[in-house]
């Protein structure tokens, strides 16, 4: 009897200790999952941070190209000073000239802005990436560490398995068929006692049950079938 006990002992620690495994195996995934958009939100702040630093620039390109085609237009007024016939189109012509300079002025004022703007977008963004690329490179560390977690609870599950299937194998018939039907069914084919009660579907154990296992003896709980075995001290 109590070596029947100590067996059933033995499979319900087996079937905890890979419960507690698989329940782990099942939150890592969802850990990493959580790492993975933390880190994907890290890249995203400095993407927007690189998009602002694109968008001064160009902004200052677009003004360069305006500064050169103005000055452009510029000089073409000035080379038709020698053709022009009356004063009227010389005056005409002295217009354009000053308006063309006089946007050429207001465009440099813009591409100064715009510099300063570039220069401040960089430095923003130099900041960020650095900061950015630091959480990032946390986060990955994080990760690593739950991928070489994964791959050691997949094999002490894998452990704890053959140690179940050993354990089922010493089993005397009767008790080895009742705990393999109970363990297709469920998943787990024993139960803690836990304060007189079944530690899996929290049905009442009468006390004479309790005491019978104590004494060795097979006991299943009335309600979800499994073997009771009671906790050590």
């Amino acid at each position: 009897m109590e070596n029947l006990k100590d067996r059933f002992w033995s499979l319900a620690a087996c079937d905890q200790a890979s419960g507690d495994l698989l329940r782990e195996s099942k939150r890592i995934p969802t850990k990493v999952a959580e790492l993975e958009a933390k880190a994907e939100a890290a890249r995203d702040v400095a993407d927007a941070s690189k998009a602002r630093v694109d968008q001064a620039d160009a902004h200052r390109r677009a003004k360069e190209v305006e500064l050169q085609d103005t000055e452009a237009q510029r000089e073409k007024f000035q080379g038709q000073a020698p053709m022009v016939k009356t004063n009227q189109e010389y005056t005409a012509l002295l217009h354009e000239v000053e308006v063309a300079t006089q946007k050429i002025s207001a465009i440099e004022e813009e591409i100064l802005v715009a510099m300063d703007e570039s220069d401040r977008r960089l430095a923003e963004y130099k900041i960020v990436e650095k900061e950015q690329g630091e959480i990032e490179a946390g986060l990955r560390r994080e990760i690593d560490e739950y991928g070489k977690r994964l791959v050691e609870v997949e094999r002490d599950l894998k452990v704890q398995e053959e140690r179940r299937i050993t354990e089922v194998g010493l089993l005397p018939d009767a008790a080895k068929l009742h705990y393999t039907r109970i363990h297709k069914r469920h998943g787990t084919a024993t139960a803690w006692v836990v304060n007189g009660n079944c530690g899996r579907c929290h049905n009442q154990i009468p006390p004479e049950w309790i005491n019978q296992v104590i004494r060795g003896e097979m006991k299943a709980c009335g309600s979800c079938q499994r073997i009771l075995v009671i906790p050590e001290e």
